[in-house]
């Protein structure tokens, strides 16, 4: 008689030597939707959002340095939706009104981020999906701003802007008709420049020199522009990262590895 020891699908140990984004040096924030310990209706994170279409008003950091993603109104919660993409969940943020804020533990003039999302129609309208700085005033004339943005355009290009006033770093690439994997760097020492791979292809343009960012400030946005109070995301959000770091090509390779393999991007 043969005996077959092993462990349950549902229930599946994590190899050992898995990759996980905290090895990397200079994480400051990671909100991964398909931890399903990290998403809350409440912004107190007393109440579990575990149906679909669940409110989200507590994303929690996993980065270990308690940057949560909160939102208080409930009419401006993403909405939990499960097993959207590779079975796994994300959170839905509409058009016109959801968006999520946090504070990271430091300021970050040289850094990285990284997005899993979708768009679900492509629109002439600026979309962010994470921005991070502050602004000199109301009228977004001033500030100090990185941020991941969909171009006011119907052509589905993901841009890294690099806003100081009147100056945008802005290469941009296609993230195609679904889903995209974004990986975007911005160095404000040595030579100033931003850069964005999609789906593991450089932007055209690639990199932007642009006017160095002296002081990004600790808030950031999810859904949400920070230079205007508009350019909603409208789509998924499945996992998002920032580093205080520009990354290299081997940390890059290891995230994007990591990310496509989990979510099935491309």
């Amino acid at each position: 008689m043969q005996i077959s020891i092993g462990l349950s699908p549902a229930n599946p140990a994590t190899p050992k030597g898995a990759f996980s984004p905290s090895s990397i040096a200079g994480l400051q924030l990671w909100l991964d939707a398909s931890d399903s310990g990290t998403l809350y209706t409440d912004s107190a994170g007393s109440t579990p959002a575990t149906a679909d279409g669940d409110p989200v008003g507590r994303w929690a950091d996993k980065s270990g340095n308690t940057a949560h993603a909160l939102q208080t109104d409930g009419t401006q919660k993403p909405t939990l939706k499960l097993a959207i993409k590779n079975s796994k969940n994300v959170c839905r943020f509409n058009s016109t009104s959801s968006k999520m804020l946090g504070t990271l533990l430091a300021k970050n003039t040289d850094c990285t981020m990284v997005a899993v999302l979708r768009m679900n129609t492509s629109d002439a309208s600026w979309r962010a999906a994470l921005t991070t700085g502050f602004l000199n005033s109301t009228t977004a004339t001033s500030g100090q701003i990185h941020g991941l943005i969909k171009q006011n355009n119907t052509n589905n290009k993901m841009l890294v802007t690099s806003f100081t006033g009147a100056t945008d770093g802005n290469p941009s690439q296609s993230m195609g008709a679904n889903w995209a994997s974004c990986f975007a760097t911005f160095t404000n020492t040595g030579t100033n420049a931003s850069r964005i791979w999609v789906n593991g292809t450089a932007a055209v343009g690639d990199p932007k020199t642009v006017t160095a960012i002296t002081d990004q400030g600790y808030v950031y946005y999810i859904g949400r522009g920070l230079q205007a109070a508009s350019e909603f995301w409208n789509g998924d959000l499945a996992e998002l990262m920032i580093y205080n770091v520009a990354l290299g090509t081997t940390n890059q390779t290891s995230i994007q590895e990591y990310l496509n393999t989990k979510w099935g991007v491309y």
